[in-house]
């Protein structure tokens, strides 16, 4: 009896979850990129369909995000580089101990600006995502 019940309640879960609409399932990370973002510490890019982390300093990897300011929160006083480059890619500009990166792609004002010392962040900016700073 306990099989039975088991088998019905199976069947009417897949009945349920077959005639979800594909917006809820659109939503949700797909398993890679929630082990990259929440186990690996990096950071998915759906483009290139890979984790992205640390490493990519080092490589020359890291690109151009299209929006560096989304990240900005994601940035703490005392970071690395490394860290910096990661989630708001290769900055636009770098004069000595100052970085700086566009708003986003479309624009070509620098959004955030960053100062290291000794490889750790020291000071961070935001102006292009106000509830970052």
């Amino acid at each position: 009896m306990k099989r039975l019940v088991a088998l019905i309640a199976a069947i009417g879960l897949v009945l349920c979850l077959q005639f979800l609409p594909p917006s809820v399932w659109a939503n949700r990370p797909k398993p890679r990129q929630y082990v990259c973002e929440s186990v690996r510490d990096g950071l998915w890019s759906p483009v290139a369909n890979r984790c992205m982390t640390e490493t990519c300093h080092e490589e020359g990897t890291c690109g151009v995000q299209s929006y560096p300011a989304a990240q900005c929160h994601r940035l703490a006083i005392g970071d690395s580089v490394a860290r910096a480059y990661l989630l708001l890619g290769e900055p636009a500009r770098q004069e000595g101990a100052a970085y700086g990166w566009y708003a986003h792609k479309t624009d070509w004002g620098i959004g955030v600006t960053a100062r290291f010392e000794q490889g750790r962040l020291i000071a961070l900016d935001c102006p292009a995502a106000p509830w970052a700073n």
